[in-house]
């Protein structure tokens, strides 16, 4: 009996151990702002949750073999030092607009680079990816820029390439209002009411005119997948990342092609199909 799911498993399960028997790199930039509380075993377990996020979307899209994969909002490699381990072979971009971060990370983990710009059309890769991470990025986002960040993650994506995203939702406010992590109450307010409102909220750092804390509920985000024709919605999990923010998956193949043409053959027939 041919088990494709086994193989894509037996893959994943492969990368995953060989990952766990290597070592990662252990040089942290001294501007590492992602380090700047002094906690480097929370630091290098959000790069490990990272590969776990990865890693599912990898099982549910079926992509097995990524030639090239991206790190959008790579900062100074928090989670990038954990996929060079995890995609040896592969080819590694990093991508911030934060220069000096794609600076330390080409340096440091042998990868390319590609600075971001505020304008999300005017980035450009040179390439497609068969695998995108994009942690915590779309959670600082206004509605619009969110749209437009996601427009840009999906159309960098290969055929059948797997975007895996973070996003913060009702777990934030629990964390708001128990710990005050993220801003005062008063400045958190407008994204708190837009979250019960609509589903999306957005609250502006102090000195910052688009760039923040961004609520976006399950239904907010993938309502706005669910809009674009050339994508799969394959996967959502709450506090998926870190065990505080949110992880989708989704796969870059349009949802109108026939049964069978997903990454696991389909038993429908196209009578089943139209009913």
């Amino acid at each position: 009996m041919d088990l494709p799911y086994a193989k894509t498993v037996q893959e994943v399960l492969r990368r995953l151990n060989a990952y766990a028997e290597s070592e990662v790199s252990q040089e942290i930039a001294e501007s590492d702002e992602m380090h700047a509380a002094g906690d480097p075993a929370h630091y290098f377990a959000v790069g490990q949750s990272a590969i776990n996020a990865i890693a599912q979307g990898m099982l549910l899209s079926g992509m097995t073999d990524p030639r090239t994969v991206l790190d959008m909002a790579c900062g100074h490699g928090r989670v990038l030092r954990h996929m060079r381990v995890f995609f040896p072979d592969a080819r590694l971009v990093a991508c911030d607009i934060l220069r000096s971060g794609v600076d330390h990370c080409t340096e440091t983990f042998g990868v390319e680079g590609v600075y971001a710009s505020e304008d999300f059309a005017e980035v450009r890769f040179g390439c497609s990816f068969d695998v995108v991470w994009c942690g915590s990025l779309l959670t600082h986002l206004p509605e619009k820029r969110f749209g437009d960040c996601l427009t840009l993650l999906i159309d960098s994506l290969s055929n059948g390439g797997v975007l895996v995203a973070t996003t913060v939702g009702r777990f934030a406010i629990w964390v708001q209002e128990n710990l005050g992590m993220y801003m005062s109450d008063e400045r958190f307010a407008p994204a708190e009411r837009g979250f019960s409102e609509s589903g999306f909220g957005f609250a502006k750092y102090p000195g910052a005119d688009d760039f923040g804390i961004a609520l976006s509920s399950p239904s907010s985000t993938l309502g706005m997948i669910a809009k674009r024709p050339n994508v799969r919605i394959l996967g959502y999990q709450e506090r998926g990342w870190d065990d505080q923010q949110d992880v989708f998956i989704l796969a870059r193949s349009s949802i109108d092609t026939a049964p069978g043409t997903a990454p696991y053959p389909s038993s429908l027939t196209a009578r089943d199909a139209t009913g």
